[in-house]
C-alpha cells in the first residue's frame, strides 16, 4: 500500500459534524505525504467590505506526514486535527473585528 492510500484511508474515517463542506487534498512526494484542508466558505475580504458574493473554497497550509508518522494513526489523527485547527483560527482572526477594524490579521507580520 502507497503512502497516500495509507493517509486516505485514516482520512475517511475522519468526519466533522459542523454544516460546512469539509475536504482535502492529498499528495504523496518521496517518503512522506502532504495535505491541506479546505472548506467552503465566504471571502472574508468580500464580507468586510460588504459585498454580496457566494462562498469559495478556502485552503489551509500544507501540512507533511513522514512515513514513520503515517505507521501511527493516532499521531496522523493529531496531525489532521492540528491542521482543521490551524484552518479555523486563520478564518477566525480574518474575521474578529473591534469597532470594525481587524485586530488579527494572519496576512500581515506582526513585525511591520
Amino acid at each position: 500500500m502507497s503512502l497516500l492510500q495509507k493517509f486516505d484511508r485514516i482520512m475517511s474515517h475522519i468526519e466533522i459534524h459542523d454544516g460546512e463542506q469539509w475536504g482535502y487534498d492529498s499528495q504523496e512526494r518521496v517518503g512522506m505525504v502532504r495535505f491541506r484542508v479546505s472548506c467552503w466558505l465566504p471571502d472574508t475580504v468580500k464580507t468586510a467590505a460588504g459585498e454580496e458574493h457566494d462562498k469559495q473554497r478556502q485552503y489551509g497550509r500544507w501540512w507533511y506526514v513522514d512515513q514513520e508518522t503515517l505507521n501511527d494513526t493516532e499521531a496522523v489523527i493529531r496531525l489532521v486535527w492540528m491542521a482543521y485547527e490551524t484552518f479555523m483560527m486563520h478564518e477566525l482572526r480574518e474575521r474578529f473585528r473591534y469597532q470594525g477594524a481587524l485586530v488579527f490579521d494572519p496576512h500581515r507580520s506582526i513585525l511591520t
